[in-house]
């Protein structure tokens, strides 16, 4: 299994290839725009990894910044699964086609139009796909059914396992209510206990749960998905070794040796490079080096 956290001009997408040779990207930003130089493209960046399919699209919340690229994406890639949270968004103002035209295709997949070529899951804790390797640690039907609840609060939370079972939680643009709910639910604290990765977006409202981070979950390396934000850095996760996109093309996870590895790129063509060997990947840091399985 690999990660793929993509420097972008806007947002976080993060790719999974998974061992049977299918991928998954969660949520799409920044794919209406063209890519600066030093920034990747999520759709092109598919497609130079070879990828002309995914197995699933999985939205964690239902936000414009979250399906920048959805329909470009569904055209020119394709997904044949399309996991959501189950709160539905209204109608965003578009300032673009394109921006129409993501928001017609989301509430079409929602709707299921699209039933004879992509099927259309509402997930929630304890959902899990074998051939992914990975389930739904959040939102649980409860935090769902909430009132006043924000679409952070009900993103979607992915625990994956490296084939010696260790853990990489990947939480894109979550709140505290989701973490505090995770936290007091007594089957979700104990598979996020002593995570070994984390990956997340980096925001404000992320920020106010410092505190979960470090008490629960205990990651060993955090990995920033959001170019250009320094928000949640705190002297509380000093400890933590910490590597944010920003500082580098690509961050790329896997588990190739049965342990989860980091590298990075000096530049946004990483895949080019790992798959078409003409470059190198740099090796920062190995959970193998700090952990006693």
């Amino acid at each position: 299994m690999e990660l793929h956290i993509l420097k972008l001009l806007r947002g976080m997408s993060t790719i999974f290839k998974h061992d049977n040779g299918s991928a998954s990207i969660v949520d799409i930003c920044a794919g209406n725009a063209n890519a600066p130089d030093g920034y990747n493209h999520p759709i092109n960046y598919l497609l130079d990894m070879s990828i002309n399919g995914l197995a699933r699209f999985i939205l964690t919340c239902p936000k414009k910044d979250c399906m920048d690229g959805l329909n470009a994406l569904y055209r020119g890639v394709g997904f044949r699964n399309f996991w959501h949270p189950g709160v539905f968004a209204d109608r965003w103002d578009a300032t673009t086609l394109d921006d129409e035209k993501d928001y017609d295709l989301y509430r079409d997949l929602i709707l299921d139009r699209h039933s004879d070529f992509c099927r259309s899951i509402r997930v929630e804790t304890g959902y899990s796909s074998p051939h992914a390797n990975f389930e739904v640690l959040s939102p649980s039907q409860g935090l769902i059914s909430m009132d006043g609840l924000d679409t952070n609060d009900a993103a979607i939370v992915l625990l994956a396992k490296s084939t010696s079972g260790q853990k990489i939680v990947v939480a894109g643009d979550v709140g505290r209510r989701t973490f505090l709910e995770m936290a007091t639910n007594s089957t979700v604290r104990a598979k996020l206990d002593n995570i070994d990765i984390l990956v997340v977006r980096d925001n404000a409202a992320l920020a106010k749960s410092i505190d979960i981070i470090k008490d629960v979950l205990r990651p060993k390396i955090i990995v920033y998905g959001l170019a250009g934000a320094d928000i949640i850095r705190s002297s509380l996760l000093n400890d933590v070794f910490q590597v944010n996109v920003k500082d580098f093309g690509t961050v790329v996870i896997d588990d190739n040796s049965g342990r989860f590895s980091v590298y990075v790129s000096e530049t946004h063509k990483f895949c080019c490079n790992k798959y078409n060997g003409d470059g190198r990947r740099h090796p920062i840091y190995a959970v193998t080096n700090i952990i006693n399985l």
